[in-house]
């Protein structure tokens, strides 16, 4: 094989190595794009359960609220029924009724008659029951607003999340896209759970060759030089031969008009001695 198609081998095997890495490359960001969208999906699952959590306990805290309402509102009601019979008008309406009258507020036949103090002793107690049914009542109340709050928190992060998970979504689905093009480019690989396997020894294949490939390339070039040098020596040596042709020539015309020079003076002599 000479070195234009080594050298084209070179260039084939180059061209896969880069796809090769790009897709590998691919792969990982893949697989990072996967795990962002499902740490993305359990956040989402995560809130969404809290936020139902938050609904639930709301419907129990709005009967406790209830309850606790309606238990003041009861007892607000006996309080203030209560606290009408002790203030002065009372009295004085009181102080006017003997045993045998009709109660002018239920129409009934009075009895017997009691004491302001009973009715202040009766106040009392109704007074401390009210005090802690109110408290009751405003912690149950407390207790919503602070459920309202943290549904509405745990609302606004769901909604985040949702859209966080929508994000990662269109970005796993480029990197799917992306990633499976790129495969489909070394020989055709398609997405597997052994993808990655595969490509890692495509390309140690793929070095395999290119080192094997470099030393041919490597041999062919030690033999271009020697070859080159070889060439320069060659040339060279053809130079002193064309000199020493050029000197070989130029000698034999010397020799060659000695030769002539010489038959000329032979001939000249021997006629000078014919003349004689």
């Amino acid at each position: 094989m000479d070195r234009p198609d080594l050298q084209d081998k070179k260039n084939k095997l180059d061209a896969g190595r880069e796809n090769l890495l790009q897709a590998l490359s691919a792969l990982s960001l893949l697989a990072e794009t996967e795990r962002t969208l499902n740490e993305a999906k359990e956040n989402e699952k995560a809130l969404n359960a809290k936020v139902e959590a938050c609904q639930k306990q709301y419907v129990l805290l709005q009967t406790a609220f209830d309850s606790k309402k309606t238990s003041y509102d009861d007892i607000r009601t006996l309080y203030d029924k209560q606290k009408e019979a002790v203030e002065e008008w009372a009295k004085e309406t009181r102080s006017r009724l003997v045993v045998g009258d009709t109660c002018p507020v239920c129409g009934q036949e009075i009895k017997s008659l009691c004491k302001d103090e009973d009715f202040q002793s009766v106040l009392a107690p109704i007074r401390t029951s009210l005090e802690t049914k109110e408290k009751e009542y405003k912690e149950a109340e407390q207790a919503l607003n602070n459920n309202r709050t943290e549904s509405n928190t745990y609302g606004t992060l769901a909604e985040n999340a949702r859209q966080s998970t929508a994000r990662a979504l269109r970005s796993y689905n480029l990197a799917h896209t992306d990633a499976q093009a790129k495969c489909a480019q070394c020989n055709g690989i398609g997405l597997s759970t052994t993808t990655g396997e595969t490509l890692k020894k495509l390309l140690e294949e793929n070095k395999l060759e290119a080192d094997k490939l470099n030393e041919k390339l490597t041999e062919v070039q030690m033999l271009s030089t020697q070859i080159i040098a070889l060439q320069r020596q060659k040339d060279e040596c053809q130079k002193h031969v064309d000199a020493a042709r050029q000197a070989f020539n130029s000698a034999d015309r010397v020799l060659n008009e000695l030769k002539n020079n010489i038959v000329n003076y032979e001939s000249l002599t021997a006629n000078e001695k014919e003349n004689i």
